[in-house]
This record gives C-alpha cells, structure tokens and sequence, in this order.
C-alpha cells in the first residue's frame, strides 16, 4: 500500500530538510570525501592473476554494464568515482559481444591501479551471503519475528537534494505532529507495532542475521520459495553486537565469528532480544522475482539493482566508489593457509561499509558461503582496473 502525505506534511518535510541542510552548512561547510590516492601499477603485478580466468568477473561486470549504459555520465556531485561513468561505456558495450578470454578482455580495455588513502595502502574486508531460512506466512509459534515491508510512515529524506555538499547523506524518519522525528529504534519497532505489512514470520534470530545480510531466501511453510531484498531501513547507527558480547566476556574476541554469536544467541534465549536490541538498525525488505530457478547467477539484487554474482561481486562505499567498476583484491583468505586474490565488481553498499579502503565480498548462498562470510575479517590490498584513455 502506498501512503500518500498531505501537501502541509510535504511542505513540512521539505522545510525540515533545508533546515538540516542550512543548520549543518552554517556549523561545517560540507566537503566532498578526499580523493583516493592511485599508483600506475600492471596486470603483472596482481597477485595470481595470470592463473585466473576471470570469466566470473566478467558475467558479473556484463550485469553492471546493463545498468551503466542506461546513464550517460555520473558527476562528481552525486558521488565521488574515480572513473566518469561515460568512461565506461565503450568497454561495457565491447563486453556485450565479446568472445575471447575473459582475463584478455579486461588487459586489453583497463588499465591497473593500486590505491591508497592518506598514505595507507591496508584494506579491510568482511564477507556477506545470502541466508536461507525457514518461515511462515502466517505467525505461530517458533515463527513469531515478523519479516516487514516499508512502514507507511517511514520518510526517506536526500540530503543532497537541498545541499551538493551532502550528496550521498541522507536521513530516515516519521512525522508526528509538525515534527520530522528519526525512526523507531530495533527494540522500539520489537516492542510496538508499527504500519508495516508482515511479507513473513520467521525466527527472531535467523531475522536479526536476515538484516545483517540484507537479502535472503525464505523456505515458507506452504512449500514455496521467496527471495526477499532489501527495501528500505530505519536509518538508526548500526552496531555489531560481536564488540559487547567480547566486552561483557560472553564471547573470546580471538574466535568471535558469526557462528559463534549465533551460538551464543541460541544458548542464552532470555538474554537474546536484548543483546539483538543493541544493534538500533533495522531493515525492511521486499519479495524479489528475479531468481528461483537453476540459473547460479541469478543472485540477489545489490544496491546497484543488478543481480550478485557469488564471490565476483562486492559491497563498497558509494561515496568513493561508483557502482560496476572491477577492483582486484589479495587479501587473507578466511580458510585457514589460503591466500585470496580476486577480481570482483562493485554491486552493493551495507550499513557498516565506510571508507574507501573497506569491502564487503558477497559469497552467495548455502552452508559454505555461510561458513567463509561469517569468519572473514581480512586485511589486504586495493586496486582499480580504470578504462584505458583513449581507447574507444
């Protein structure tokens, strides 16, 4: 259902925001994010790539593509890439039809750079999947979280909109009265209902990992299958509850993991919510139609609104990175004694990805993405594939 605002709650919101805008500009002027630093670096000098084929890369890459040609340039003003997006059409369009190598493809159109920032070249990765849980379409017992759509009442507001220098910025809230107020927190949205539609009911659990992944594959109890993805979020600071579990003593921050905070949730169910509770973000989703069948790269929607493609596909910043460039990563590999270098597209953002050199490497779905996401905890290094100049 759609929920439509009177003109005053418009105008309201409206005046509220330049408000924000005018408040915050008047306090700090509003300043683009500092530039990423890049080094000229070569193909040779990326760790494993001459043993690679790179064809996942490039099937993830062609899905990008279909969104980047669509748009004829991204400004620096809606974000800051490194790359005008203009740039990448050629390559996209010779990707369309290309027959040869993958590993080929991107030596002949892009050229190699590592990237540093302030004088740092350490990146930090963490891996996400898409979970599969058991739900219900109605509420019962041991199926008692609801799995919510957008609220009626929750207002997204562009920053940006008001303010170039708030480009990216936004915020998330409710009108009560004549006031613009931030949106329920996760305990008050558990405590108190609000106007969201129920898409299903689930375990209270295996939702708070649903919000933490932002899509996922819902196995109801009718015998059907859902792929639900991510619609919207309260706006509210995101909190990993791995930090105060190591900091009560609950949990060894040498082997914190998601399994081991799953473990503990599930051994101390009179304390879970509460533990749950610190984390105030919340997310809404919506039912996907893009994926139940047998194709392996159908994946989830990212935020660049193109399906995933497991471990070629990765959340980043939007605010330095645009979305469907190729970074190459060589990072620890979470399985013990392996080495991970990959070229991946970047599709997605996440709540807890901030900062040029942060990553978030998408494994797909099952027991072993699973497995490897929840332990990643990588340090290692950046670098951009950029279109060669001139080639066109």
């Amino acid at each position: 259902m759609t929920h439509f605002y009177t003109f005053y709650q418009y105008s309201l919101l409206v005046t509220i925001a330049l408000a924000i805008g005018a408040c915050s500009t008047v306090k700090k002027t509003p300043q683009q994010p500092k530039a990423i630093h890049l080094e000229q670096s070569s193909f040779q000098a990326l760790p494993s790539w001459g043993e690679s084929n790179q064809q996942g890369a490039l099937n993830a890459f062609k899905k990008s593509c279909r969104k980047n040609l669509l748009r004829k340039s991204i400004t620096s003003s809606e974000t800051q890439p490194m790359v005008p997006l203009v740039d990448l059409h050629y390559a996209c369009k010779q990707a369309a039809t290309w027959q040869g190598k993958a590993r080929e493809f991107f030596e002949i159109y892009f050229e190699v750079f590592e990237a540093s920032f302030n004088g740092v070249r350490d990146s930090f990765y963490t891996g996400y999947y898409e979970p599969e849980l058991n739900a219900s379409v109605t509420q019962k017992a041991g199926f008692n979280t609801p799995i919510y759509a957008l609220p009626e009442d929750l207002i997204t507001v562009n920053l940006g909109s008001f303010d170039k220098g708030w480009q990216g910025k936004k915020l998330w809230g409710r009108i009560e009265g004549q006031q613009l107020k931030p949106y329920w927190t996760r305990e008050e949205i558990h405590r108190h209902s609000i106007p969201a539609q129920p898409i299903a009911w689930a375990d209270s659990v295996d939702v708070f990992f649903l919000h933490i992944q932002g899509s996922g594959l819902l196995a109801l109890d009718n015998g059907e299958k859902m792929r639900v993805g991510f619609a919207g979020r309260n706006g509210q600071p995101y909190t990993a509850i791995g930090k105060p579990l190591i900091e009560q003593g609950e949990i060894d921050a040498a082997t914190v993991s998601m399994q081991s905070i799953r473990a503990w949730l599930a051994q101390h169910p009179e304390r879970a919510q509460s533990i749950m509770n610190l984390n105030q973000s919340y997310i809404f989703f919506r039912p996907l139609n893009n994926s139940l069948n047998n194709d392996k790269d159908s994946g989830p929607v990212g935020a660049h609104g193109v399906p995933l493609t497991a471990e070629h596909s990765i959340a980043v910043d939007p605010a330095y990175w645009h979305y469907g460039l190729p970074l190459y990563i060589s990072a620890e590999h979470p399985s013990e004694g392996a080495q991970l270098n990959k070229l991946l597209i970047t599709q997605d953002t996440g709540s807890a990805i901030k900062g040029p050199l942060r990553g978030d490497v998408f494994w797909g779905s099952g027991d072993y993405a699973a497995e490897v996401a929840g332990k990643m905890k990588s340090s290692g290094v950046t670098w951009v594939l950029l279109p060669k100049k001139g080639v066109e």
